[in-house]
This record gives C-alpha cells, structure tokens and sequence, in this order.
C-alpha cells in the first residue's frame, strides 16, 4: 500500500485506514435507501486501488474524500455520492430555524439543500469542488445563525444573496452566475 499516512483538515496526520473509510462510506450509505451488504468495504477497496496510482506517501482528507466521490461516479452510485459529499458538513441542526419562501410559505431550513444547490452551480460553471462547495455552506449557516434569531424565518432571498455575494468574495464569479441564474432556470 502506498498510501501510509492522511493529512487531516486539522493540519495533523495520521495512519491510513481501510477500516474507517469504509465506516464512513457506510454512514453515508444509512442515509440513503441503499441496502446493500458490504458495498462501503467494497468502495473503500477501489478508492484505495485508486489512492495507489497517485504514488504519495502523505495524502490529504479532502484528495481522499474526491478519490470515494470519484469511485461512486464511476460505478453509476449517485445517491450514495451525495450522501457521501454532505458527511463532512457537521451542521448544528436547529440553530437556523425558519425560512420564508417566495410564495409566503414558511418552512425549515436545509443546510443540505443549500449545499446542494451550490454544488450544482459549482458543477454548471464546469468546476468539480465539493470541498468549496461545503465551505461555503458552513459559512453562510454560521452567518444566518449569528445574524438572525432562530424564533423568526428568514427571507429565502436574504440567504441566496448573502451565498452569491460570498461564491464571489472567494473568486469564483462564474459559479456566482450559475448559482443566481439557477432560480431561473
């Protein structure tokens, strides 16, 4: 095995492990209807064929995190790819409570479908970034906590503006186009 050692978010490094990639796979697939026995063991092997080819001694989280949405892309594995992409997102659920639709309606916030909706515009503008796309969901989350109190919703509008003004405070400016015109759309 070539791959020995992972380079956390955190800065600090650590043994590889097959065992907790594929627990974490497995996670991913709980959230999904996909039933199926030992398929995270399964991904978790050919994501490590594929970690091989790169030929590191040091692999970073977020390379490794690609490399299991690479390995489901390819086996076709949509729904378990995109419940895999919002594992990392570690939200505080309740800590935004309401928003307020367009149409009046009023209804819960989702970190989940904002993410979604910023990776799709990622995707659109031809950039495959699931990293940035969750940065920036973390971020506007803790923004609307901070800025609004969880006992009132906020304007659905307020949210889509405050996410494109950020896609283009990171320097993404086509991503910002494809996310304020997807409502459109």
């Amino acid at each position: 095995m070539n791959v020995m050692r992972v380079k956390k978010n955190s800065g600090h490094t650590q043994k590889f492990s097959l065992k907790k990639l594929a627990a974490s796979i497995e996670a991913a697939q709980r959230r999904t209807d996909i039933s199926a026995k030992n398929i995270a063991g399964q991904l978790a092997h050919e994501t490590l064929i594929y970690l091989e080819k790169m030929k590191v001694k040091i692999i970073e989280a977020a390379q490794i995190r690609e490399a299991v949405l690479h390995v489901m892309r390819q086996r076709k594995d949509i729904p378990l790819a995109e419940a895999y992409e919002l594992t990392s997102l570690h939200l505080l659920p309740g800590r935004i409570g309401l928003i307020l639709k367009r149409n009046g309606r009023r209804e819960s916030f989702h970190p989940v479908k904002l993410f979604k909706s910023i990776a799709k515009s990622f995707r659109d503008a031809g950039i495959e970034n699931g990293v940035q796309a969750q940065e920036i969901t973390k971020e506007i989350a803790a923004a609307l906590a901070k800025e609004y109190d969880s006992l009132y919703p906020i304007p659905v509008e307020n949210i889509r503006k405050k996410t494109a003004e950020l896609i283009r405070k990171k320097g993404f400016a086509r991503v910002e186009r494809s996310y304020v015109l997807h409502k459109y759309l």
